[in-house]
């Protein structure tokens, strides 16, 4: 319950008519996995795929029983909103009631080269229905590749 679970988030949206899912990979301390989330969404744009990934993230560490959270997501947009509490409105409560009792809450930004594993997830939750969740204690089939806790991933712009 003590340390800090890291919690790297991404929403994805695919197919014409859009569908949306969201991706959670849970690490603990030492980096390890301690859980992999994929969540249908059906009809949504990417930013609120993104967002809902967010929540989801703080609402399976608060199941876990796990107060003391870093949430990383690729969108900076996402991040800007939760950094300036200015959450969209259909997520607030959710949002409110999951980190209502954190003893630490960190919400930061990484480049999308490096948040690979999430993508995964997300992808695959936008291959299933609208409210399906896919929950393991361990990287599953469909997270083919998963980032390393000790190599740097570049981006060149």
């Amino acid at each position: 319950m003590g340390s800090v679970i890291k919690c790297n988030t991404d929403g994805s949206v695919q197919g014409i008519p859009t569908r949306g899912g969201a991706g959670v990979i849970f690490r603990n301390k030492d980096l390890a996995i301690m859980g992999v989330l994929a969540v249908g969404l059906g009809e949504v744009t990417s930013f609120q795929a993104e967002c809902t990934a967010i929540v989801y993230a703080a609402e399976k560490a608060k199941d876990m029983n796990r107060n003391r959270i870093w949430i990383e997501a690729d969108s900076q947009a996402a991040v800007t909103a939760f950094s300036g509490n200015d959450i969209p409105w259909s997520l607030r409560a959710r949002w409110k009631h999951a980190t209502r009792n954190l003893q630490e809450l960190k919400v930061s930004h990484i480049w999308r080269e490096g948040n690979f594993g999430a993508d995964s997830a997300a992808k695959k939750g936008s291959s299933m229905p609208l409210g399906t969740i896919s929950w393991g204690l361990s990287r599953p089939d469909f997270v083919t590749n998963i980032e390393s806790p000790f190599r740097t991933y570049y981006r060149f712009e």
